[in-house]
């Protein structure tokens, strides 16, 4: 009897050590999957993890509210995790939105004035500061609100080139190939980075006889990504 309720217990136990071990984290606005996955792991990439762990078909639905399971625990604190994600928006901001110059309109304003009229003095350095770091402010929320919905646009398409990848594979290994191809094709056009949809592509192409377009493919894919120009499948069909 005192076996079998040592066993209870251990089993008891390790319930509670499993649960413990698993984490959750409630969705806030504006949020996106890449956003929790730099906030909580300090990796972009995390975020396929999270999907899976949350069976999530399509990662673009994410309500506020929603309660993520996380297998994981949070590798960064949330502290950090804030401060990363502001660097990579910050980054963001740099690489798609255009320098704005503070001095330029009014330098524009000065140019277009008559010489006999002259430009007035410039206001007290405080209240033109004050002023100034105001205006910068409303300007830097303004475009980091459009850099977010282009970001979003982007995460959106990376996110169904993803998922069309993964069908595509699933219907491949079932040998269903007139169904996989179309999902292979629509994931390059979304995203032709990755090789392996490339390569999963060509192959559904020649499992199909479809000689002539494997070909057009494997050169395109050739040009696109001259490093892998020598892979044997594609050596093979540009002879």
């Amino acid at each position: 009897m005192s076996r079998v309720l040592s066993f209870c217990l251990l089993l008891l136990l390790g319930a509670e050590a499993a649960a413990a071990k698993t984490a959750e984290y409630v969705v806030r606005r504006d949020d996106t999957l890449k956003d929790i996955a730099v906030r909580l792991y300090g990796d972009v990439a995390a975020w396929h993890e999270i999907a899976e762990w949350n069976h999530l078909k399509n990662p673009n639905h994410l309500f506020v509210g929603t309660r993520l399971t996380l297998k994981k625990a949070p590798t960064v604190s949330e502290e950090e995790g804030n401060r990363l994600l502001l660097t990579r928006w910050r980054g963001y901001l740099e690489n798609h939105q255009p320098k704005v110059d503070p001095s330029a309109p009014a330098a524009n304003l000065d140019a277009r004035a008559p010489a006999s009229i002259k430009t007035p003095p410039p206001a007290p350095a405080e209240p033109s500061e004050k002023v100034y770091s105001e205006a910068e402010e409303k300007r830097f929320q303004t475009a980091l609100n459009q850099a977010k919905v282009e970001a979003w646009k982007e995460d959106r398409k990376g996110y169904a080139a993803d998922f069309l990848l993964s069908a595509g594979q699933e219907l491949f290994e079932k040998n269903d190939y007139e169904h996989a191809l179309p999902k292979f094709q629509r994931s390059r056009q979304l995203d032709p980075e990755p090789v392996s949809v490339w390569i999963y592509e060509i192959r559904t192409l020649k499992a199909l006889n479809r000689e002539p377009e494997a070909r057009a493919t494997a050169k395109q894919f050739a040009d696109r990504h001259p490093a892998m120009q020598n892979l044997p499948l594609i050596r093979g069909l540009l002879r």
